[in-house]
């Protein structure tokens, strides 16, 4: 029988190749040496979108936000719930986890004057990090405070850090034909950036804190460091990037249809 490490390299290799049904395989085999651990689920959402089975690609992710919650990882959970909601807007059940967090965290902040801020990173991006590994990634972060209006990143800047949403709500919007178009909204646990970091790219949109936020920036040299350790995370940004191209191709094609109708 072969080994998890076997197992997982036989996986990353299928995958870099897009050979998506026998990377499932795989998967279903480290399901069964691994049945708690969320990256083995996680990754079969992410083989199940690239093989068009949105039914099993959000089951997946929601067996793996399960297992996070039941570790003791809520904002993780709440994480990959909310990319659910980005593939299957009108997914009951995410809608309704996410609610209850929610509602967690309004009854929390009653009960204690002073609630223990949750760790920086913990976002699903690095659910695979060890307790030692999330703790230097913290020393390793920038934060930055904004007020509502405040500036995050320009459309057009240069720049490849990665941005985590501590907390606080920001607005993504872009500028097409002379008209600026507000094509999403993010909040707490919601990464971004990831295009101009796996492109090199100018940023694409700006973002503008609506309400005051904190954001965490990490930068590319911490975050290379990073994936060379856990090319998993690699695979999950580029889900991202993959997921929000698509979004905001359809938010813009949707704003611009009256235009192209006058």
């Amino acid at each position: 029988m072969e080994t998890k490490e076997k197992l997982w390299n036989l996986f990353f290799e299928n995958q870099n190749k897009e050979l998506f049904p026998q990377a499932l395989g795989i998967l279903l085999q480290l399901k069964v040496i691994e049945p708690q651990n969320p990256m083995v689920l996680l990754k079969m959402g992410d083989i199940y979108q690239k093989m068009t089975d949105t039914s099993k690609a959000v089951s997946s992710y929601c067996a793996a936000a399960d297992i996070l919650e039941e570790q003791g990882f809520k904002s993780k959970a709440v994480a990959l719930y909310k990319m659910v909601l980005r593939i299957a807007p009108d997914n009951d059940f995410a809608v309704c986890k996410i609610n209850e967090a929610v509602q967690e965290e309004k009854t929390a902040a009653l009960k204690k004057k002073t609630v223990k801020s949750a760790p920086p990173v913990e976002i699903s991006l690095f659910a695979s990090l060890s307790p030692s590994e999330i703790a230097e990634l913290n020393s390793k972060i920038e934060r930055h405070l904004y007020q509502p209006g405040g500036i995050v990143v320009n459309e057009g800047d240069t720049g490849k850090s990665l941005y985590a949403v501590k907390k606080g709500s920001l607005k993504v919007s872009t500028g097409v034909l002379g008209k600026t178009i507000d094509i999403g909204m993010l909040s707490e646990g919601d990464v971004f950036g990831e295009i101009a970091f796996l492109t090199g790219r100018p940023r694409t949109a700006s973002v503008t804190a609506s309400t005051d936020s904190e954001v965490i920036e990490i930068k590319e040299e911490v975050l290379q460091e990073l994936i060379r350790i856990h090319p998993e995370i690699n695979n999950i940004l580029r889900t991202f990037y993959e997921s929000r191209v698509h979004d905001t191709v359809q938010k813009i094609k949707v704003e611009l249809t009256p235009l192209e109708s006058a």
